[in-house]
């Protein structure tokens, strides 16, 4: 009995001993090596999921402002007289459907298209043709096809487009028409058209006619100043399309790709995020490159070789610090680099982009 208390006096005692402070102190000192490594870890891996998802948004950015700029440029001219100017709105005269203008050395360049798009079901008009040349005062255009048969007949009859409706006879609802006269269609070199409205259409005795006025406050926009085989085409803004591209440093930690619909003049939209630079080269029938369309015949352009630049909406404070890395905005075709070191991550994008419409 007495050996069993011993060892049940030991037990109790071995219990009661705990740890020394030796033990405590490599405890902690191994506990703190391990949190630390853990905390480690978990600053680099957040680091990197950071920059992962700055960098796709900088690629997405980027993407987006490519494929929809080389879109509108490969669009360019469709539908247009001759497939490079046409009157639009209220601009007088004629419009190149590009209108590049260079940034050059300290600038992003800016660009402007025209183009009529593929026109929905319900907005096809059949063109007509100018029949023969009218005296100087009148305001009358007889054309060579009978407005009473189809589908001419809905010069007459009325029609819609866009759910908005033209024509008709009751009342008639005026609408625009554009006049055009080419090397095809008039024998006019070099091209030409105007804007007019159409306000009356006219069945007399199997000669159809359309009344028209000027559009707008500009002079010689009616038809009579146009020669025999021209061509008449109903023409809606709803369905013609201008846009405007251009780079908005207002404010430098956030620069951004704006879009103008309906051309320079129009509403503005941000088009994409962080984007520094978009460079435009012209490139004609005979190779020569252009920065912009000032010097040359629009007429010429075969392609167009599109550069955006894009990067993180914010810096990168690992990078900035490497200040021997001198990581700089780049310079892009003939716009400097900034020359100045910082943070951001960046990408460029180029692609050259053919010009169907010309």
């Amino acid at each position: 009995m007495g050996r069993k208390y011993r060892i049940s006096r030991f037990e109790i005692r071995k219990v009661q001993r705990g740890y020394s402070m030796v033990e405590l102190l490599v405890a902690l000192l191994m506990a703190g090596i391990v949190t630390s490594a853990v905390y480690n870890l978990f600053i680099v891996q957040s680091h990197s999921q950071w920059l992962q998802d700055q960098i796709a948004e900088m690629q997405a950015n980027a993407r987006v402002a490519m494929e929809r700029i080389g879109y509108d440029v490969r669009m360019a001219g469709f539908g247009m007289i001759a497939g490079h100017q046409v009157g639009y709105s209220d601009l007088a005269g004629m419009t190149d459907p590009i209108i590049g203008t260079d940034g050059g050395t300290g600038n992003p360049d800016q660009i402007t298209v025209y183009y009529a798009p593929h026109a929905a079901s319900d907005c096809y008009v059949p063109d007509l043709t100018l029949f023969g040349a009218m005296p100087a005062s009148s305001s009358e255009a007889k054309v060579t096809e009978d407005l009473n048969v189809p589908p001419q007949n809905v010069w007459n009859d009325g029609f819609n487009c866009g759910g908005v409706p033209f024509s008709g006879q009751s009342p008639f609802v005026p609408f625009k028409a554009i006049i055009i006269c080419d090397e095809q269609h008039g024998g006019c070199n070099p091209p030409k058209a105007d804007v007019v409205i159409i306000t009356t259409v006219q069945i007399v005795g199997g000669e159809d006619r359309l009344q028209n006025r000027p559009y707008g406050t500009f002079e010689n926009k009616i038809l009579n100043s146009f020669p025999p085989g021209s061509t008449i085409k109903f023409f809606g803004e709803s369905n013609f399309n201008g846009y405007s591209y251009r780079v908005d440093w207002t404010d430098p930690l956030h620069p951004k790709l704006l879009r103008y619909t309906s051309g320079a003049g129009g509403a503005a939209d941000v088009f994409a995020e962080n984007i520094e630079d978009i460079q435009l080269v012209y490139i004609t029938n005979t190779g020569t490159e252009y920065s912009g369309t000032g010097a040359l015949t629009v007429a010429d352009i075969r392609a167009v070789r599109v550069t955006v630049l894009a990067r993180t909406a914010q810096e990168d404070k690992d990078l900035k610090l490497k200040t021997a890395a001198n990581n700089t905005r780049p310079a892009l075709e003939n716009h400097n680099g900034s020359g100045i070191h910082d943070g951001y991550h960046r990408r460029v994008l180029s692609s050259v982009v053919q010009v169907r419409n010309f």
